[in-house]
């Protein structure tokens, strides 16, 4: 069991939010496999004989039934000593035996999924890059978010883009999942495949490095621009509008978290006046400056706030 520190990458509201890996790994083969990438055969055995002895919910007791219903000439009184032994044991020992064996099947799918990971990424990387190329090509033609009434006068080629954009953005959205699970199979932390109000934020850091490139982007923006679920376009729009670069990190596991943005800071004004500046926004102006002690730092004005 993993435990992970939930973050909400804009407000920094902080709570615990905990993740099994067993479904986690089930999850992004599934993704997969629902992409039309299949896992190896022996992976697929695997699971198949572990969910067989999962569906061995009462064996011996079943067998003394049987035998009672339609006699073999089976030893009714050796079913009937195993079935008294099979009910003692349904409490916590048969949950303990239960969790030793599914670790240790996670670790042999861990093992047999690991020789296609590499393969199975590039070839989610190819899918992404691709859904990518279609949407950042119309967001070079048109505003994606922008109204109808703006298209009036616009080509043909900018309207039939704009009307293509939120299609579009959803194939990015759809190919992410895909580029996120296959990163996770291999060798990734295994919650970066989860992409919800979950989500915590050095999750983030890693899905936003996977897919983007923000190059020299105010940050903060950049962050706000990830959550956003508005428009059109969604987080897409968002990151094309200050530049960002969508496309898949060749390299998944090792990779450069994009970090979050750092906290607001209290500053003086000219004349006294405290507020927050954002770090992220460059050099104070002259005469501003840092406030670090003090009841006005812990509570600087909401008023002209950067």
């Amino acid at each position: 069991m993993s435990y992970y520190y939930q973050t909400n990458i804009v407000d920094q509201q902080e709570q615990t939010y905990r993740r099994d890996d067993w479904p986690a790994h089930l999850t992004a083969v599934g993704t997969l496999r629902h992409a039309g990438i299949e896992p190896p055969s022996a992976w697929s055995d695997l699971l198949r004989r572990y969910t067989s002895f999962v569906e061995l919910a009462n064996p011996a007791i079943d067998h003394l039934i049987a035998e009672i219903l339609s006699p073999t000439g089976a030893e009714v009184g050796a079913l009937r000593a195993a079935a008294l032994a099979e009910e003692i044991a349904r409490t916590a020992d048969d949950a303990a035996i239960n969790q030793r064996v599914q670790a240790a099947v996670l670790q042999k799918l861990l093992e047999t999924y690991a020789p296609v990971a590499q393969r199975n990424y590039k070839t989610a990387v190819s899918r992404f890059d691709d859904a990518a190329k279609r949407f950042t090509d119309v967001t070079k033609l048109v505003d994606v978010e922008g109204t109808g009434e703006t298209l009036v006068s616009s080509t043909h080629a900018a309207r039939d883009a704009w009307l293509s954009a939120p299609a579009l953005a959803a194939d990015v959205e759809e190919q992410l999942r895909l580029l996120l699970a296959a990163a996770a199979l291999t060798g990734a932390r295994q919650d970066v495949a989860y992409i919800n109000e979950a989500t915590d934020t050095g999750t983030a850091e890693l899905q936003i490095a996977l897919c983007a490139n923000p190059k020299g982007a105010h940050r903060r923006r950049v962050w706000e621009a990830w959550a956003t679920k508005s428009g059109r376009t969604g987080r897409w729009g968002a990151l094309r509008a200050l530049n960002v670069e969508i496309r898949a990190a060749r390299e998944p596991v090792g990779l450069t978290p994009y970090a979050r943005p750092q906290k607001p800071v209290p500053v003086a004004r000219p004349g006294g006046q405290v507020q927050n500046w954002d770090p992220h926004d460059g050099d104070l102006p002259r005469g501003w400056k840092p406030v670090n002690v003090g009841w006005m730092a812990e509570h600087p004005s909401t008023t002209g706030v950067l």
